[in-house]
């Protein structure tokens, strides 16, 4: 058995060539950059009124000025501005390349063509400056960085309309057993309904990636078959269940049957003692346990942190906060518990068992209490990974 980081820098290892493609903005929500993405032009694109109010000469504030025009978003004052006078702006709008200040109008007095100021203003007061918030040259967004939907906003704001992203990662879900049931009825005869398949289809909507699952029972010439058959079309594979040692656990012969090599199988973690990666040539496969819980855990811990890694990001890194309590760690393996986070610590959630998934529903972090400690008492500080930023 290996440790918990070990397997897990074995697994961030298994890097694939996933192509790119380019892509409109509209289309790219969600995905991940394939490369660095440098601005060809200034933001703002000129000086910019930040407020509705006046534009004018801050060394000229003192005296009465006369309005001899407006600048409305969307247009450009052209003409010169004489001494002494200045232009009524709104938010948005170019100022005039004579006026160095702008004053809100809640400060201003207006009488006919005529203004005067109660609140002095320093020079360059509420414009934005071109190249305030990039220039050209910079990098917006570095390789690896995912596409949401203020970035689509800064992209449409600079005028860029097609980008460079990795492709969709293929999955494709294997989940054997032969005791799931169709309907209420076969509950009689000892069947179980499945939660495996659904929940990772849930949890992959959010990914760039396309997901399909199916049931096997447990069979090892099945199994063998689909796993043939799955593997072309894959850049991950996935199983659950069956890769334990039992009579009925064929997920790692199967894979061995179509020359995919071990590069571990089993990790000094409970839950997820049995879990299991292997490899043939571009796709990866992930051997998990059956039970719900474990399956959840081992995507947090592992599959999504690998997803980020081939899509150019870098991995979720463990971030250290205080326990709300003391725990007991019971074994010699490391502990994967899920918690949230109170006033003054992490509060430990009920209902752990690696059956179980209402703990995980509720939990914000997942706490990984290592095998070298047996007792954590209340204010010690524990690894854990932020579940509520996994994708």
């Amino acid at each position: 058995m290996i440790h918990v980081e070990e397997a897990r820098k074995i697994c961030l290892s298994q890097r694939l060539e996933l192509q790119t493609e380019s892509l409109s903005i509209e289309e790219a929500q969600g995905r991940f950059l394939a490369k660095d993405l440098t601005a060809e032009l200034p933001h703002p694109f000129f000086d910019v009124s930040a407020v509705d109010g006046y534009a004018f000469r801050a060394a000229e504030q003192d005296s009465e000025l006369k309005v001899i025009g407006e600048v409305p978003a969307g247009s450009l004052y052209e003409s010169e501005i004489p001494h002494n006078c200045c232009v009524r702006i709104f938010t948005g709008a170019t100022v005039p390349k004579d006026c160095d200040t702008v004053i809100m109008q809640e400060f201003s007095e207006r009488n006919g063509d005529h203004v005067s100021f109660n609140k002095q203003q320093n020079q360059g007061a509420n414009i934005r400056k071109s190249g305030g918030q990039i220039r050209p040259g910079d990098i917006i967004f570095k390789k690896g960085e995912r596409i949401n939907a203020s970035a689509l906003g800064l992209l449409r704001s600079l005028g860029i309309h097609v980008v460079s992203v990795y492709r969709k990662i293929r999955i494709n879900c294997i989940v054997t057993g032969s005791e799931f049931a169709n309907s209420i009825a076969e509950l009689e005869e000892g069947k179980i309904f499945d939660s495996n398949g659904l929940s990772l289809e849930a949890e992959f909507r959010d990914w760039p990636c396309e997901f399909n699952y199916q049931l096997c029972q447990d069979d090892l010439d099945s199994l063998s078959e689909m796993v043939k058959e799955l593997s072309e079309q894959s850049d991950l594979l996935i199983l659950t269940g069956g890769v334990s040692v039992g009579d009925y656990d064929f997920s790692r012969a199967a894979l061995e049957a179509n020359n995919f090599d071990v590069l571990f199988h089993k990790v000094k973690q409970k839950p997820g003692k049995p879990l299991l990666l292997a490899r043939q040539a571009e796709c990866v496969a992930f051997g998990l346990p059956g039970n719900p819980r474990s399956v959840l855990i081992s995507l947090e811990l592992y599959i999504k942190d690998w997803m980020k890694v081939n899509l150019g990001a870098n991995p979720r890194k463990w971030i250290m906060l205080p326990l709300k309590e003391k725990h007991k760690r019971r074994g010699d393996r490391a502990e994967l518990l899920s918690a949230t986070y109170e006033d003054d610590g992490l509060k430990l959630n009920e209902h752990q068992a690696s059956h179980m998934l209402q703990s995980l529903a509720r939990a914000d972090y997942l706490i990984h209490f290592q095998e070298n400690k047996s007792l954590f008492r209340a204010g010690d500080l524990v690894e854990c990974l932020d579940l509520r930023n996994g994708s």
